[in-house]
């Protein structure tokens, strides 16, 4: 909201996603896998293949990635608020890295 609001120009603050449905939903599609390794064996050695997921599985991981990466973050911090970084990191594509 700070960049929205900071935003002087009329048409830059139009390209701005301030509705929250949209800024989830382009999380979740921005952070879904394309692939995920499945084991096989093989003459008694076991590989890691790499095979395509479904659509399902794919925005089940995709959530429960972003969930995840909400928990990891510090712990002084509300969880709604740290979700709600995550959700609009994941939306623009940047990564927001934990304090040591």
């Amino acid at each position: 909201m700070e960049k929205y609001y900071n935003a002087s120009d009329p048409i830059e603050r139009e390209k701005i996603v301030i509705d929250p449905y949209k800024i989830f939903h382009i999380a979740v599609e921005n952070c879904k896998p394309f692939l995920q390794t499945t084991p096989v064996k093989r003459g008694g050695a076991t590989y890691q293949v790499p095979v395509p997921v479904s659509d399902k599985r794919r925005i089940f991981l995709a959530m429960n990635w972003l969930i995840d990466a909400g928990k990891t973050k510090e712990d002084n911090v509300r969880f709604y608020k740290k979700l709600a970084l995550e959700f609009i990191d994941a939306a623009n594509n940047t990564v927001r890295l934990a304090p040591p």
